[in-house]
């Protein structure tokens, strides 16, 4: 699956740097493999259900000062949709939650075909609206 994406780059801060430095040790020797592939996967996907992951905040949640915290179920069908563990999922949301946050990523209609099966495959056994997400990919 080829993705364009569109980065929008945050100013760089001490946890940012952070951030950079736990990616690093995630992806180093020793720790479980994962390709580029799979990370530019979960960036997309990230990207197409902030509405759902969204949903999932309780209500005095505020975008500006945290990221969000991402619901058993979404973690689950990124897992799945990107062949990663769930800790995986939760490790490279630290690392990554800025980035995928911060980073707007448009399928071409083969890219969205692809999604959708994905979703079809995983999203709808795990209870993820239909409606939603096709309303997302077609905008």
């Amino acid at each position: 699956m080829t993705l364009r994406l569109l980065v929008v780059v945050p100013q760089f801060s001490s946890s940012t740097m952070s951030e950079s430095h736990f990616l690093s040790h995630l992806l180093s020797p020793g720790q479980p493999q994962v390709s580029i592939s799979q990370l530019l996967r979960f960036i997309g996907y990230i990207t197409q259900l902030k509405d759902i992951i969204l949903l999932a905040q309780p209500a005095d949640y505020c975008q500006v000062t945290n990221h969000p915290v991402l619901s058993p179920t979404i973690c689950t069908f990124i897992s799945l949709a990107c062949g990663l563990s769930r800790d995986q999922v939760d490790h490279f949301w630290v690392a990554l939650a800025p980035t995928a946050w911060n980073t707007d990523v448009w399928f071409s209609p083969s890219q969205s075909t692809n999604f959708m099966s994905t979703f079809t495959a995983f999203g709808h056994e795990l209870g993820i609206s239909t409606f939603l997400v096709s309303h997302i990919t077609n905008l």
